[in-house]
């Protein structure tokens, strides 16, 4: 099934979704038909950019959790307790924000090629800081890349009960 695709630049971005084509020479001329020699065109995912998106994810969740930790447990250098230890919001939050990376993703049946943080590499140390085997996460991603990216998320969209939140 063969189709032209014909653009008065060198940049196409709307022949397939989510990739932009930089043409950079001009097909040969076949010299018995003197029609142009079809190009074959290879696409390969990148990997890593989706590896680096959720070690960069790791690094953030545990700068958070670290912050939180200084204001709210006890402090042997000052022999004090953080000035948030006594903050239910505080203590919340930290439970919210570690909910995601803990057993079954809600909205996964179980059956679901990957439906734990932990089948992609996520899970805790003993401190409850979050570690990224990032092996697991390559493997994951070669083996079934959709199920991978269904788990993270980049499938979904939040919703939300609140007038004050917006998901766009």
């Amino acid at each position: 099934n063969e189709q032209w695709i014909s653009r008065n630049a060198n940049v196409i971005t709307d022949a397939i979704t989510g990739l932009t084509l930089n043409l950079t020479d001009v097909s040969d001329i076949d010299d018995n038909t003197g029609e142009p020699i079809a190009v074959d065109i290879t696409i390969s995912r990148d990997n890593g950019d989706i590896s680096g998106k959720v070690s960069a994810l790791v690094t953030s969740y545990n700068t958070l959790l670290e912050a939180l930790k200084e204001q709210t447990e006890y402090d042997d250098a000052t022999k004090k307790m953080g000035i948030l230890s006594d903050n239910i919001a505080v203590s919340l939050m930290k439970s919210q924000i570690r909910q995601p990376f803990t057993g079954l993703a809600t909205g996964f049946t179980g059956e679901d090629p990957f439906d734990e943080a932990s089948d992609l590499g996520l899970s805790f140390d003993g401190r409850g800081f979050l570690k990224l085997d990032s092996a697991k996460l390559d493997a994951a991603l070669e083996t079934n890349f959709m199920g991978t990216i269904n788990l993270l998320g980049a499938q979904a969209r939040g919703n939300s009960d609140s007038s004050s939140i917006a998901f766009n």
